[in-house]
């Protein structure tokens, strides 16, 4: 997974297939009422594409502005 800004508010996800589909499947399952119990494949598939989200957010932090210091349109 990998954050990248585009703009100031304006970012870009490039995430897996599969970190899709999990959350896609959490999504659907939250928007359906949280009716039922997950199983615990799922619940671990989610737990490791937040993690992954966590560690690229952190990367993206760290990461040097591009354009710093210019006048840029607004978004």
């Amino acid at each position: 997974m990998q954050i990248q800004q585009i703009r100031p508010t304006l970012l870009q996800l490039t995430v897996h297939s599969f970190e899709l589909a999990t959350l896609v499947a959490a999504a659907r399952w939250v928007a359906g009422g949280c009716e039922g119990e997950l199983p615990p494949e799922a619940v671990e598939q989610m737990r490791q594409v937040l993690a992954r989200y966590d560690e690229a957010w952190q990367q993206h932090q760290e990461a040097p502005v591009v354009g710093a210091g210019r006048n840029h349109a607004p978004a």
